[in-house]
């Protein structure tokens, strides 16, 4: 199991974090605890200065012995990423279909090629992947 302090330019899922109660209290309160996904975004692994973290949509540094407390389960590969830790092959059809369009289309359109693909499919999972690709 890697650290967080371990962790390059990378988006990850916490597992654990400080056992040390005001510690997990200020992680807490910045957004930072088991199964939030957190992205790396600077993190010089050669010196002991703070990394940039990201998360939820708020950027925090984050001491490197803090960060040496915080354990990551899972490097997330680039679609994870896209669909926030939660990819599915019907989000992983309609993503295709997206990159398909060589023009602008619309979501009927969209819904019709996603249920080419897979026909169950619904217009509701559609719009909730459109929704959270445009995030």
């Amino acid at each position: 199991m890697k650290t967080l302090a371990e962790i390059q330019n990378q988006t990850v899922i916490v597992i654990e974090t400080s056992e040390n109660i005001e510690e997990k209290k200020y992680l807490n309160n910045i957004g930072i605890y088991p199964e939030v996904l957190l992205s790396v975004i600077k993190n010089d692994i050669r010196s002991r200065q703070p990394l940039l973290v990201e998360v939820n949509d708020s950027r925090f540094m984050i001491a490197r012995d803090l960060a040496e407390k915080i354990f990551v389960v899972h490097i997330l590969e680039d679609q994870e990423v896209l669909f926030k830790g939660n990819k599915t092959q019907q989000r992983e059809y309609i993503l295709q279909v997206i990159q398909e369009f060589s023009h602008h289309f619309s979501l009927k359109e969209c819904i019709q090629k996603a249920q080419e693909k897979d026909q169950t499919i619904g217009d509701i999972t559609v719009y909730r992947t459109v929704r959270l690709l445009k995030e």
